[in-house]
């Protein structure tokens, strides 16, 4: 079993996953027409959003065969195209923060899956820029990265009442050892 060190990327795979994920949304941008000033590589002047990638990312998700046109019309590396397949089998669903770990964020879903889950460029635990403590709700996209699990940028945090469901998987993990056996560190491809 792999150990990290951080919650997060290294910085070698954090360029490699911006190289992919930004060529990615540049595509889908071109094919809809979301924002003509956006670029990837930026183009001289404009300023990719958080706003517009929020829009090119929800686009990209809601028909994931612009993976298939993106790979088939752009020249890529191997290593480029086999991310970018293996995305297609992301998780995208709510979620239940649980814990911080030193290595990692402890999420589960309504199925009472737990996740092992990696930041890109900071641990999980600094996107809030609010200070919220586990539990959180929060919908997102869980990526197959090498061997690892991260999400897609964007954790859409629901203020509301922690459900139910989503109260007893966060009792029943917060303040044990979780079997590490029962966490699932990789996702199916």
């Amino acid at each position: 079993m792999a150990e990290w060190t951080i919650m997060m990327l290294s910085k070698w795979e954090r360029d490699l996953f911006f190289q992919v994920w930004r060529g990615l949304l540049s595509f889908v941008n071109e094919r809809y027409g979301i924002d003509p000033s956006f670029g990837y590589p930026k183009k001289a002047g404009a300023v990719n959003s958080r706003r517009t990638v929020f829009q090119l990312r929800n686009k990209l998700w809601e028909n994931d065969s612009i993976i298939d046109d993106y790979i088939q019309e752009t020249k890529l590396y191997s290593a480029h195209k086999n991310i970018l397949y293996r995305w297609k089998k992301r998780i995208d669903k709510r979620f239940v923060i649980i814990k911080y770990f030193r290595k990692y964020a402890l999420l589960g879903d309504e199925d009472n899956n737990l996740y092992r889950v990696l930041g890109i460029s900071n641990p999980i635990e600094e996107c809030f820029e609010n200070g919220e403590t586990p539990p959180i709700i929060a919908h997102t996209s869980l990526l197959p990265f090498n061997n690892k699990i991260i999400y897609d940028s964007f954790l859409k945090i629901e203020n509301a009442d922690v459900e139910e469901k989503f109260k007893i998987i966060y009792e029943k993990n917060k303040d044990t050892e979780v079997n590490e056996e029962s966490i699932i560190t990789r996702i199916k491809v």
